[in-house]
């Protein structure tokens, strides 16, 4: 940490047993202690594991990529998350669930309507779904299940949207650049319906990467647009409508206010000449 980034440190952690070397509380706490010193932020990745979330979060880490189990509520104390900034890559465990299935094969050819680009580029051959159908039925129902706990967490804690992140989790199974964001705000809007999905991705993550239109229209400020022909708001199917974006080329006026000095003359002037009428 001899020099300071541009963006926060990430820290991969997830508990396996029988590993020689993990993190332990008061590991990452000096990590933290030490990114304190130097000004530097820290995230932690957990990958859904409640033991290394825990973990972080007492080592006060105020970061966290991949969702959080349900089962966690019952050792943590309420309010524990209220100051989380969380990236919770659903997409990520949503695939994984339906890998290799005729679920995963209707996705995909949702995925290529929606986005002739990725149809063309991006997408996997059909095909490709049978090379995981070796995929265990015990696996599967675990996958399951922890998407459902996932997701569970989220319908419980729909307090913590402020600080959620929209991170797709591009380059894991399935979850392709772009539309993987897509996928992603899907499964948030779920939850928290559209008007807060969009909230997330665009003031709530604009905001953390520091990006100079912040994500909002303000006053005296560079505006970035995006002009559709169907309203997002109504269905997230309707950001494939997208026609415009005007980046940085609208700006906001402050109100102009007239000095109290010019109000006093015109109001004057102005009675002079009813007097004159």
């Amino acid at each position: 940490m001899k020099k300071k980034p541009t963006s926060p440190v990430h820290l991969f952690y997830r508990y396996q047993e029988g590993e020689s070397f993990v993190f332990d509380g008061p590991f990452l706490y000096q990590l933290k202690k030490t990114a304190d010193t130097e000004k530097i932020k820290l995230a932690l990745s957990a990958f859904g594991d409640e033991f290394s979330i825990l973990e972080g979060i007492n080592a006060g880490i105020p970061i966290l990529y991949h969702p959080i189990p349900e089962e966690i509520t019952k050792r943590t104390s309420p309010g524990v998350f209220r100051n989380l900034i969380w990236g919770p890559m659903f997409s990520v465990y949503y695939y994984q669930k339906i890998a290799g299935t005729p679920e995963w094969e209707t996705d995909l050819t949702v995925m290529k309507e929606w986005s002739p680009y990725f149809a063309k580029n991006i997408a996997p051959e059909p095909e490709f779904a049978g090379k995981l159908t070796h995929i265990q039925e015990e696996d599967r129902k675990d996958a399951e299940k922890e998407y459902n706990s996932y997701l569970a967490f989220l319908g419980r804690q729909k307090n913590l949207s402020q600080g959620i992140l929209l991170a797709s989790g591009t380059g894991y199974l399935h979850v392709h650049p772009g539309i993987g964001g897509w996928k992603e705000m899907e499964i948030l809007a779920s939850a928290l319906g559209n008007e807060e999905t969009i909230r997330i991705a665009t003031e709530s993550t604009c905001s953390f990467i520091e990006a100079p239109h912040e994500g909002k229209i303000r006053e005296d400020k560079p505006a970035f647009i995006n002009i559709f022909t169907e309203d997002p708001l109504v269905d997230l199917k309707n950001l494939k409508s997208l026609r415009k974006i005007i980046a940085g080329e609208i700006s906001y006026p402050p109100e102009k206010r007239e000095p109290a000095s010019s109000q006093k003359k015109r109001g004057k002037n102005e009675r002079i000449r009813k007097r004159t009428l």
